[in-house]
Parts: C-alpha cells; structure tokens; sequence
C-alpha cells in the first residue's frame, strides 16, 4: 500500500482510489474529513475522536452529514460502509452522484 500526500485541497488515500475530498483509509484529512479517526478539521472525524461540524460520529444515519460507522449518509459520506447518497463509500459498495473506492455491488 502506498501513501499519497495529502493537502487542504486534495484527500489522502492509501492504496484506494480517491473521489473529491477525502481521506479513504485514515491519517488526517485537513477541510474535510479522517475516515479513521485522527483528526478532521472543519468537517468531520469518521471514527469520532474530534469532530468539528454535522455528523454522527458512531451510528446510523446522519442527514446532509456523515455516518461514521457505517450504514447510510444522505448527502455525504458513509466512511465504512453501504451506501453514500451524493457523495462516496470510502469502503465500498455503492455511491450514488459521487464515486466508490472499491465497487463490487450493484443497487439491490
């Protein structure tokens, strides 16, 4: 796995492919979010050590936020898990209106 850098502008990623914003597996992600869970400024941290903004931080859904651990975020990101509605997976399955990282499954 290689580590790419990553700035206030561009997401880091390891060993994933990246789509807009973001930190897919984890260190930090400055202006948007850490799907891991260091620390996200001025959006959200995925696992919830700082979170800075509207997210939910363990749980289930979060509205125009993010779900950190995993089933549905409208509006944002799901950093685990299922499905993103308008943003990305950063795990996985499927993303509508932005991109998966690794897709394998299509919307039952």
């Amino acid at each position: 796995m290689q580590n790419s850098s990553s700035s206030l502008a561009s997401w880091l990623t390891v060993d994933l492919v990246a789509v807009g914003k973001n930190s897919a597996v984890g260190l930090v992600a400055a202006a948007w979010w850490n799907s891991i869970g260091l620390v996200a400024i001025s959006f959200l941290n995925a696992m919830g050590l700082v979170t800075i903004g509207p997210i939910n931080s363990i749980g289930f859904e979060a509205i125009g936020g993010v779900n950190a651990a995993g089933v549905l975020a409208i509006g944002g990101v799901n950093a685990v898990g299922l499905v993103a509605i308008g943003g990305l997976n950063s795990t996985g399955l499927v993303a509508i209106g932005g991109g998966t990282t690794r897709s394998a499954f299509p919307i039952q």
